[in-house]
């Protein structure tokens, strides 16, 4: 072994980053947060593995070519809790059941390096290779800890450089072992991939209600909108409940099982993933409502509920991943599920009998890029990407 080829990587969570009995997140001796080299090697894997194949990424990360450091955080982390509904086997809410998932806010950069050992000229694929998968991240095509088919654990790459140490150097043997930071910048530069992105842009009819946590303050609301720090969202997991709602019972109506190979089970795991979306200019509505006892399901006489409601515009982006092994079936439940997302008849959050949670999609529509962009127009038989996908 000649050289080594070394990559120093900044990289900032962009969204709450959720661990699953503190596997991903460890805390060092001087109670610094880091995640494992082997969760980034695991995630960077199995993307190369699907964009190039199970036997070049297997040559990739065996033989200890690659070197993958653990990814520290400097700073002292925050961790938040985001309430949830449980769903049961048909994608319906099942009243009373709530669970917590615990995560880490968004916004800390994580430091690594990755090193690439017997740098010879088939290395350069590997190289790539690696290149690729890291500016993935800002794509979300690549995520990490649980939760991520709900938009959790996704990241951008703040800084990434490279440099190539000749071993039989003095100089740059003193300088890899001194473990000097590398210097040259990587270019990000536009590249294909196999995953197809969804994005929906609009506003809601009548406003949207996922409830937040309840306030504390004298005098405040009784329900009060689900927020992200100072951001008013609808988070990805409501999203994927509509979406796995409908495909349900579209596969009761067609005697199909088609839902799970899209949004996965308890045995298989989603291929589609849904990102908290944030509402810009977001206009808060309050409402005056009587109380509904439980029990009954009449009103409770002198009761009342203060109830705010957000609208603004927003944007829903959704990714499916291995576009080209989506089979003909999957592709018609997805384009169904949209067109009647995009048009208000399927709704999302409570309240939707008083006419919240419509979502309407703007003179935009649906933008799907599969390689290319298409704006897809659902009144229009003639659409190209409606034929291509009849």
């Amino acid at each position: 072994m000649k050289r080594i080829h070394k990559f120093d990587i900044v990289m900032q969570n962009v969204s709450n980053l959720a661990t699953l009995d503190g596997e991903l997140i460890q805390v060092d001796d001087a109670r610094r947060a880091f995640i494992t080299g082997s969760s980034i090697t695991g995630a960077m894997r199995q993307f190369i593995s699907a964009e190039f194949s199970d036997d070049f990424a297997e040559w990739c990360f065996e033989e200890n070519k690659i070197f993958v450091s653990d990814a520290l955080c400097e700073d002292d982390i925050e961790i938040v809790e985001r309430v949830s509904t449980e769903i049961d086997q048909f994608g319906a809410a099942k009243p009373g059941h709530l669970h917590s998932r615990m995560s880490i806010k968004k916004g800390y950069n994580f430091s690594f390096n990755i090193k690439i050992f017997d740098y010879s000229e088939a290395i350069q694929k590997v190289k790539h290779a690696i290149v690729k998968a890291l500016y993935s991240f800002d794509l979300g095509l690549i995520r990490l800890g649980s939760y991520t088919s709900v938009g959790y654990g996704a990241f951008k790459v703040q800084s990434l450089r490279e440099k190539t140490y000749d071993l039989t150097n003095k100089a740059e043997f003193k300088a890899y072992l001194g473990d000097e930071p590398c210097t040259n910048d990587v270019l990000k530069e536009p590249f294909e991939h196999r995953s197809l992105i969804v994005e929906v842009s609009g506003s809601f009819e009548n406003g949207v209600f996922v409830a937040g946590d309840k306030p504390l303050e004298s005098g405040a609301a009784d329900a009060v909108p689900l927020r992200d720090g100072a951001d008013y969202i609808v988070p990805g997991s409501s999203l994927k409940g509509v979406f796995r709602n409908y495909f349900t019972r579209v596969d009761h109506y067609k005697g199909q099982q088609i839902a799970e190979s899209l949004v996965g089970s308890n045995d298989s795991a989603s291929i589609i993933t849904f990102e908290d979306a944030v509402l810009d200019n977001p206009k808060i509505c309050k409402y005056d409502k009587i109380r509904i006892d439980m029990i009954t399901g009449g009103t409770m006489n002198g009761a009342k509920a203060l109830t705010e409601v957000v609208n603004g515009d927003v944007t829903f982006r959704i990714i499916v991943s291995k576009r080209d092994k989506l089979g003909d079936e999957q592709r018609r439940y997805l384009l169904m599920a949209l067109r009647d997302f995009a048009n208000g008849r399927l709704t999302i959050g409570s309240s939707f009998a008083s006419g919240k949670g419509h979502f309407i999609a703007s003179e935009a529509g649906i933008k799907i890029i599969d390689g290319k962009t298409h704006l897809v127009d659902f009144s229009d038989q003639n659409d190209a990407y409606l034929v291509d996908c009849k």
